[in-house]
């Protein structure tokens, strides 16, 4: 019997070679650079991500995937690589932010969970403002988010839902208007939600909002949670508030400068302010300014509390020892006595080695003096006198708590081959600071840490 099948012509199937990633091919000299098995070390993979391999990533084993370093230089690269990363990271809160970051879109690899943060979502709009359609129901819903996509892109209005879709209209007005609500329609200033978008990024909108709001309690409550500065356009009766002055406080310390002369004079609200900022302490009460006990409570607190401290109190050894300890640059507002005060100095340098700066002229010249600062912090040799700064001895010091410290030495010593060998035993990237040496072997001199080893690395300065 004839099979009708048999003398049929069949189509030519060509198939599309699936592409080996580089890292389980074989090298020009024949060799294999990494065997198949080496898809499952989190090493190679780092060490490919680092040199920029990132479409290789999504090769490797999901034990592999699992690994936070590897997974974190992948989605830095490009965002959408936490398509490839492990349910468990996908869960993570600070790997999602580094990869919608890279690109918003990325939000739509992340969990459930993570869509729902708005934190997270935030970042991922102001990237791109059509990652909103990845975001829950809930925050698609949000005026501020909804506001954050819009801005970056007007497209993104679409994705609204509930009550932000319901105000789109006034959203946009808002953002046309660049959040100046003096420009905005009676309607909108009467918005609670719009005035407090517009409130958030300056507290000067609410003098432009209805009498009847800024004499609302909840909502001015609610202002001040955002920006504490609104207080200022509150109206008399909520400046005297207690509640409303102390959220206000908290969120901004010189908004004290608003609140009433009664609650500028009550300890635990001052203290609230100083907390924020130390600079806040000017707003309270003379009396206050003049308590030995409470100031020392708030330059404990926050060191910087100290300049607008009473005269008397700059010149208590106790009080600016303390306030050092918080803050070492808080020595720029003691007495002229203390700022020479061996002590002080050395507790403030340990805090802060810029705190050098302040000292007295004499104590910057002082050899022994200088080499502990130093020792404490590397940085405080730049505010050494310029004779120490070209005292081998106490740069290498400096440069062994820290060698950046060399870019403030002398030229001479930069230039002596004891510099240069410390360096190998310390800190390479330091060698950008030498007189006309190369960075690295075989790399050009004055190079920038950026630019050596084949591949970008963070600059340890920032």
């Amino acid at each position: 019997m004839i099979n009708p099948q048999r003398n049929v012509r069949r189509p030519a199937v060509s198939f599309k070679p699936i592409p080996v990633p580089d890292f389980l091919q074989p090298d020009t000299s024949g060799r294999t650079s990494a065997k198949r098995g080496n898809r499952y070390k989190p090493d190679v993979a780092i060490e490919a991500l680092r040199r920029g391999r990132k479409n290789e990533f999504r090769h490797f084993d999901l034990s592999v995937r699992e690994n936070i370093t590897a997974a974190c230089l992948a989605v830095i690269q490009d965002g959408l690589n936490l398509l490839h990363c492990s349910p468990t990271l996908k869960k993570d809160r600070n790997l999602v932010v580094v990869a919608v970051r890279q690109n918003g879109n990325a939000l739509k690899h992340a969990s459930d969970d993570v869509k729902n943060d708005s934190d997270v979502v935030m970042e991922a709009v102001m990237q791109n403002g059509d990652a909103l359609q990845y975001a829950s129901e809930e925050l698609r819903g949000d005026f501020e988010v909804v506001i954050a996509a819009i801005c970056q892109n007007l497209d993104a209005s679409q994705w609204a839902l509930g009550p932000a879709l319901a105000n789109l209209q006034d959203i946009i007005e808002l953002i046309n208007t660049n959040f100046n609500l003096n420009e905005s329609s009676e309607e909108l200033r009467n918005n609670k939600d719009m005035v407090l978008a517009a409130v958030r990024r300056d507290a000067n909108n609410l003098v432009y909002a209805s009498e009847e709001l800024r004499a609302d309690r909840e909502f001015v409550l609610e202002a001040v949670k955002q920006n504490g500065n609104a207080l200022e356009h509150a109206s008399e009766e909520l400046r005297g508030d207690r509640e409303v002055v102390l959220e206000a406080v908290k969120q901004n310390g010189n908004a004290l400068e608003h609140a009433s002369e009664e609650l500028r004079a009550d300890r635990e609200v001052v203290m609230e302010a100083v907390k924020q900022d130390g600079s806040a302490l000017q707003h309270a009460h003379e009396e206050l300014r003049a308590d030995r006990e409470f100031v020392l409570e708030a330059v404990k607190q926050n060191g910087d509390a100290l300049q607008h401290a009473h005269e008397e109190l700059r010149a208590d050894r106790e009080v600016v020892m303390e306030a050092v300890k918080q803050d070492g640059r808080s020595l720029e507002h003691a007495s002229e006595e203390l700022r020479g005060d061996r002590e002080v100095v050395l507790e403030a340098v340990k805090q802060n080695g810029y705190a050098l700066e302040h000292s007295s002229e004499e104590l910057r010249a002082d050899r022994e003096f200088v080499l502990e600062a130093v020792k404490q912090n590397g940085y405080a040799l730049e505010h050494s006198s310029e004779e120490l700064r070209g005292d081998r001895e106490v740069v290498l010091e400096a440069m062994m708590q820290d060698g950046r410290a060399l870019q403030y030495a002398s030229d001479g010593v930069k230039n002596e081959p004891m510099t240069v060998t410390r360096l190998n035993g310390t800190y390479g990237h330091a060698r950008e600071f030498l007189i006309g040496q190369p960075a690295y072997v075989g790399e050009p001199a004055y190079a920038l840490p950026s630019q050596v080893g084949g591949y970008p690395i963070a600059d340890p300065r920032f």
